[in-house]
């Protein structure tokens, strides 16, 4: 049957016909999960398949459906038309726990898909299960059952069954846990009696034997499941909490003492467990190991303590300080470092490729902060003390030279020395867990001891910590979040600079967030964001624009356009192009280069071609002197195609390297020119050339330069050129009547005089 299955699923997911093994990967087939990876396993064997992404699962009947639209009578006879009978997929024959109560090797767990309708989960424990445990309604009926593995077992723990509550299989069973749970032992409260709620079915029933007149409950799921459960039943009672002596089972206890004290339970008490507790201690282990009893249980409830009033104590003070009103927050306005690019009290930040000039653009703007003027500009303000944080470019032999060429403050200017040994600690600005970094907390000192107004990070990446992924969104939010806090509280303007990608996609939803490398909440971080772009207007030099993409204080300012030559730096104009315009602009120009430049390879290489196609003919001229060579044999010896090689002889013709002549009516002769001189053309069986200026229907080759150029035309006109001499022994033709023209054959005549001659017998023709 595996060739069955494999031959009618792989027409639909043809993955599944390149894979091997017996289960195998695709897509799944369920038109609502957008499955962009695949996540549904196909056990070829028995056919059946499960998506672990949106829980659907089912065989050959329900895949027809879902993947081809077919109804399901229809899909079933297709099915069964292919021998696939729908036993075979769609009724689930667990091979890991079967009608028997017989479990799988290795106590593996059974497939989460639905159970067969007719087939409940076993009433007796089956081998490989440790303890079953039945989850009832307030009124006592039975809806969930759990069955534990043992808890040497080092994967999944439970596998629990649901009944089915309405439907047409209701009453039946599923193999999944419920969606509405209630609390484990909830049919054995009775009116006002006090609830002990611990971790675990196994806890709550060795407490339950000891604890008479409490009622002792649980939930089903680990720690982090606990307010799955509906705990309504336990409105106005008291309940003391138990917890395990580890730390998720503190926690998800304080999270049930907020829940209970939401419902309205009268008095909410927790227990502490000991310190000198080993870890995941409970009660279970107390009453099995230590044997505890009565006693010993009732000393140990006595230690609770009420928490209800406690956390809702620290809930409201916090409330108090985290959540205020609108009018109680006064209005502050913005503080500019430089309007509208670089706010202060928030991140700028400038994206650019490589070699764009982003580093000497942030050097240029400190030198002139620096000396009291604004950039571009250069209006006189007050003078903007900076820090310059590189990790890339060192301070002696790069920075320092940038600042003085734009004649910088440098008393105004602090530069991070990398150099220096107590420097290795201080690499990260802030850590992924969205806490301040050493660094950081220096420049925090920094701010007060040199009175900076500007930090320039350059770049972003060389300060991010090692182990965090610069395209996952949440780290990236917590990583940036530090920065703007300090930037916020020290009203000091961070510009940190990043890279952009190779090729920015503009027309992409997102703009300008696109084109920085990374996530896109780098962008969205910042309160503004520069792009600096190479100009594409610039021929020569580095020469650059810088667009304003972002800014969320106010409407964007003008596009800045900058030059660094040999003269130093310069600002250029403003600009009105975009920086999707820019980036149309760069790639069209970048697509006309390379145009050129595979022209320019493809003419050198129909160079270097020719030029050996010339190599060839010359050498095997030389090694075969005589009368000459004939275009036949230079093509079948030279081994170049036909049309190359004569392009290649016409043009050593005319370059006076070949001598050519002719040999009967089609033979050419090739062979090289004598002292670099072409010689006359000889032709063997051509007539001599008369006064004519027109050549007869048999000369079938005309002189264009030094070219032979083929002709099918009956006379032409030959070129104004002196008329050669005729040989002695040929007598000059009379020249025929009223024409002025020589006397020659019947074509000429007829030319010549406009009407045939008469024939000898006196006929027309």
């Amino acid at each position: 049957m595996t060739d069955a299955y494999l031959s009618l699923y792989s027409q639909d997911r043809p993955e599944l016909g390149r894979g091997s093994g017996i289960e195998r990967m695709c897509s799944c087939p369920s038109p609502a999960h957008e499955d962009r990876k695949p996540s549904c396993s196909v056990h070829l064997e028995s056919g059946k398949w499960f998506c672990h992404g949106c829980g659907e699962g089912g065989g050959v009947v329900k895949w027809l459906r879902l993947t081809r639209g077919l109804p399901g009578p229809e899909a079933l006879e297709t099915a069964r038309r292919l021998g696939l009978a729908p036993e075979h997929g769609d009724v689930k024959n667990s091979s890991r726990v079967n009608g028997r109560g017989q479990s799988a090797p290795n106590g593996q767990r059974p497939y989460r898909q639905p159970c067969p309708v007719d087939n409940a989960p076993p009433a007796a424990l089956p081998a490989g299960y440790a303890a079953c445990y039945r989850y009832r309604t307030p009124d006592g009926a039975e809806y969930a059952r759990v069955f534990r593995y043992p808890e040497n077992r080092p994967s999944r723990k439970a596998d629990p069954y649901t009944r089915r509550s309405g439907g047409k299989h209701a009453g039946t069973w599923t193999h999944r846990a419920p969606q509405h749970r209630w609390p484990y032992r909830v049919e054995t409260l009775t009116d006002a009696t006090p609830a002990v709620i611990v971790e675990g079915e196994k806890c709550a029933d060795a407490l339950a034997g000891l604890a008479e007149g409490f009622g002792v409950l649980s939930w089903l799921g680990g720690s982090g499941a606990v307010l799955r459960t509906d705990w309504d039943a336990l409105a106005g009672r008291e309940v003391i909490l138990w917890p395990d002596a580890d730390g998720p089972g503190r926690e998800a206890m304080a999270r049930l003492a907020g829940e209970l004290d939401r419902i309205g339970a009268a008095k909410v008490r927790m227990i502490d467990p000991e310190e000198d507790r080993p870890n995941g201690w409970d009660v279970a282990d107390a009453v099995a190991e230590e044997g505890w009893g009565w006693k010993e249980v009732e000393s140990y409830l006595l230690r609770a303590e009420r928490v209800d009033q406690k956390e809702c104590r620290r809930l409201r003070r916090l409330a108090e300080k985290v959540l205020v009103t609108a009018e109680g927050i006064n209005p502050d306005r913005i503080d500019w470092i430089w309007e509208p690019y670089l706010p202060a009290g928030a991140v700028t930040l400038m994206a650019g490729a490589p070699g764009c000039g982003k580093s000497f653009l942030s050097v240029a703007l400190a030198a002139e902060l620096s000396q009291g003027l604004t950039p571009f500009h250069r209006r006189r303000a007050g003078k903007i003390p900076a820090a310059i944080l590189s990790l890339e470019d060192d301070p002696a032999r790069t920075i320092i030279p940038r600042l003085k060429a734009c004649g910088a403050d440098l008393g105004g200017i602090v530069i991070f020395d990398w150099r220096h040994p107590e420097a290795d600690s201080l690499e990260t600005l802030s850590m992924r867990e969205g806490t301040e970094g050493e660094l950081l907390r220096v420049l925090r000192e920094g701010v007060k001891l040199h009175g900076l107004r500007l930090v320039i990070v350059d770049t972003l990446t060389a300060f991010t910590p090692a182990r965090m992924d610069g395209h996952e969104a949440v780290a990236v939010r917590q990583m940036m979040k530090p920065l703007a806090r300090f930037a916020s509280d020290c009203g000091v303007g961070v510009l940190v600079i990043c890279h952009a990608r190779k090729r920015s996609s503009h027309d992409s939803t997102h703009g300008v967030q696109a084109t920085v490398l990374g996530s896109v909440d780098y962008v969205a971080s910042c309160r503004s964001a520069l792009l600096v772009q190479k100009d594409p207007q610039a021929e020569e030099g580095t020469a650059g624009i810088m667009t304003h993409a972002k800014c969320n204080f106010g409407p964007p300012g003008p596009s800045l356009s900058f030059s660094i030559g040999a003269d130093g730096w310069r600002w250029g104009e403003e600009r009105q192009e975009s920086a999707d315009e820019i980036e149309e602009a760069l790639l069209a120009r970048r697509d006309n280069r390379r145009t050129r430049d595979r022209e320019e390879r493809r003419e050198r290489r129909r160079a270097g071609r020719r030029t050996r196609i010339e190599e060839r003919i010359r050498t095997y001229l030389e090694e075969n002197p005589g009368e000459g060579i004939s275009t036949r044999e230079l093509r079948e010896n030279i081994e170049v195609k036909s049309d190359t090689i004569a392009g290649v002889l016409n043009d050593m013709l005319e370059d006076g390297r070949l001598v050519r002549r002719r040999k009967g009516k089609q033979k050419v002769l090739w062979s090289l020119a004598g002292n670099g001189k072409q010689e006359q053309t000889k032709d063997e069986d051509k007539p001599p050339e008369t006064g004519s200026r027109f050549k007869t229907g048999s000369q079938k080759s005309e002189r264009n330069g030094n070219r032979l150029v083929s002709m099918n035309t009956r006379t032409y006109p030959v070129e104004n050129k002196p008329v050669p001499v005729s040989p002695p022994h040929t007598r000059a033709r009379e020249p025929v009547l009223g024409t002025g023209l020589p006397a020659g054959t019947e074509k000429e005549r007829k030319k010549g005089s406009g009407k045939p001659p008469p024939k000898p017998n006196g006929r027309s023709p």
